[in-house]
């Protein structure tokens, strides 16, 4: 069921929420072993008072499985 979850979700843009604050928004690349999401075209969003601040883009970006909360959202 898991696996199944994963592939759909194959090059989606999503966006998934991290405890320090920050968010990542990228296309799903994978989900390794140990539950760390790994987004490629990512980008890092930090938010404030007066919204959301880019910290960065790149590439690749892996969020590892102990900074993500249970909010990842599909956005396309």
């Amino acid at each position: 069921a898991h696996v199944e979850a994963a592939r759909e979700l194959l090059t989606r843009k999503i966006c998934v929420r991290c405890k320090d604050g920050r968010h990542v928004v990228g296309d799903f690349m994978c989900l390794d072993p140990q539950g760390n999401i790994v987004l490629y075209n990512a980008h890092e969003y930090q938010a404030g008072a007066e919204g959301d601040r880019t910290l960065g883009g790149t590439q690749v970006i892996l969020v590892p499985y102990e900074q993500q909360t249970d909010e990842v959202t599909l956005l396309g």
